[in-house]
C-alpha cells in the first residue's frame, strides 16, 4: 500500500512539474503553434526506438484532441511527409482535423507529394498549400494481385490448398493463374466503398462537388499550378513561406506582434500537455482502459510476428481478472489469417 502510495505521488509530482513547464514553454496568447509531422513509419502505438520522426497514432490523435480545448493553441501546422497510410489511419487523422476546425482552431496542411490517403487529411485544413515543384496524387484507387500457378508449374511444384466457401480466396495465389469472379466482386466492392469515403471527404473538404472531384479523379495526377486551378489546393507555397500564412490565421482577438509566431513540436506538446496529465489519488488507484492493437496476420501459436494467438491470449488473460482495468480497445490492422 505504501508502495502504491509512493508509486502514486511521484506521478502526481510529474504531472507538477509538467504543467509548470507548459506555462513557461506554451504561455497563452503567445502564437503559438503546433507542428504535427506525418513521416513514416506512422505507428499505431510507441516503438522503443529513437529518433523517430512522428509521434505514434494514437498520441497524435491525442494531441488533436487536447488542442480543441487549449487556449493557448492558435493553430496547428500539419506536414505531411509520407506517413499516413491506409484509409482507417487517414479517416482517425481527417476526423481529428476536423473537430479542430469546428473548434475554431486553425489548420495549416503543407505537403510536397500528396497521395490519397494524405489528400483525405489534408482537404480539412482551413488551408492546404504544396510547392511547386509538388504533386497531388489524385489518380482513383486500385487493388492487385499476383499468381503463381504457371510459375510453380515450371518448377513442379503442385499446391495443396483446403479451400472452405466461395470468397474464402487467400489460396488462390498459388493455385491460379488469374482473379477468380469471386475475388473480383469483393475488390470491387472494398475499393469502391473506400473511394466514395474519399470523394466524400474531398468535396466537405474542398467546398467541391462529389461529381467534381469524380472527374478530377479521372483526370490525375495533378502538378501543384494544376491542383491549384482546380481547387483541390489553395496555392503554391514553400516551407520557408509558411510562417507568413501562419500570421495570417491567427483570430483578431490573440492575433500576436509581427514576429511572435512560435512553432512548438507535437512530441513536445503531447509530454507536456497530454501525457500524465491527471492527478491521482494517494489512497487508490484510477480506473484504466486498455488499449490493445493486433497488428499482422494472425497465426497459431506464440512468437513476435503478427498476431500470435498464444501471445494475445495470454496478454488478455491477464487484463481480465486486473480490477483496476474497466474496460478495453481492440484495435485490428490485419488481413486476417488463421482461423
Amino acid at each position: 500500500m505504501a508502495r502504491g502510495a509512493l508509486g502514486r505521488g511521484a506521478w502526481n509530482a510529474s504531472v507538477w512539474a509538467r504543467g509548470v513547464a507548459a506555462r513557461f514553454a506554451l504561455p497563452p496568447g503567445a502564437g503559438v503553434w503546433l507542428r504535427l509531422r506525418l513521416a513514416p513509419p506512422l505507428e499505431e502505438l510507441p516503438l522503443p526506438t529513437f529518433g523517430a520522426p512522428s509521434l505514434p497514432l494514437l498520441e497524435l490523435l491525442g494531441v488533436l484532441e487536447r488542442a480543441r480545448e487549449d487556449e493557448r493553441v492558435d493553430g496547428v501546422l500539419l506536414e505531411l511527409a509520407g506517413g499516413v497510410r491506409g484509409f482507417a489511419a487517414a479517416e482517425a487523422l481527417r476526423r481529428g482535423v476536423d473537430a479542430l476546425g469546428a473548434s475554431g482552431v486553425a489548420v495549416i496542411a503543407f505537403g510536397e507529394r500528396l497521395s490519397a490517403e494524405e489528400l483525405l487529411v489534408a482537404c480539412g485544413a482551413r488551408r492546404l498549400y504544396v510547392p511547386e515543384a509538388g504533386r497531388i496524387g489524385l489518380v482513383g484507387l486500385r487493388m492487385e494481385g499476383f499468381f503463381l500457378k504457371d510459375a510453380l508449374a515450371r518448377l513442379g511444384v503442385a499446391p495443396d490448398v483446403v479451400r472452405v466457401g466461395s470468397f474464402k480466396t487467400a489460396g488462390e495465389m498459388f493455385t491460379r493463374g488469374a482473379m477468380s469472379a469471386e475475388q473480383r466482386e469483393q475488390l470491387e466492392a472494398l475499393v469502391e466503398d473506400r473511394f466514395d469515403a474519399l470523394v466524400d471527404g474531398i468535396a466537405r473538404g474542398r467546398g467541391l462537388t462529389p461529381e467534381r472531384v469524380r472527374e478530377l479523379g479521372d483526370r490525375g495526377p495533378f502538378t501543384a499550378r494544376e491542383a491549384a486551378e482546380a481547387g483541390l489546393v489553395d496555392g503554391c507555397r514553400h516551407r520557408d513561406e509558411l510562417e507568413a500564412e501562419l500570421e495570417k490565421q491567427v483570430p483578431p482577438r490573440v492575433a500576436p506582434p509581427a514576429g511572435r509566431i512560435r512553432l512548438v513540436d507535437a512530441a513536445s506538446y503531447h509530454a507536456l500537455r497530454v501525457a500524465r496529465r491527471v492527478r491521482r489519488p494517494l489512497r487508490r488507484d484510477l480506473a484504466r482502459l486498455s488499449y490493445v492493437v493486433a497488428e499482422g496476420a494472425i497465426h497459431a501459436g506464440s512468437g513476435l510476428r503478427g498476431v500470435a494467438a498464444d501471445r494475445y491470449l495470454a496478454l488478455l488473460g491477464r487484463l481480465a481478472p486486473d480490477p483496476g482495468v474497466r474496460g478495453g480497445v481492440l484495435r485490428v490492422a490485419s488481413p486476417g489469417g488463421d482461423g
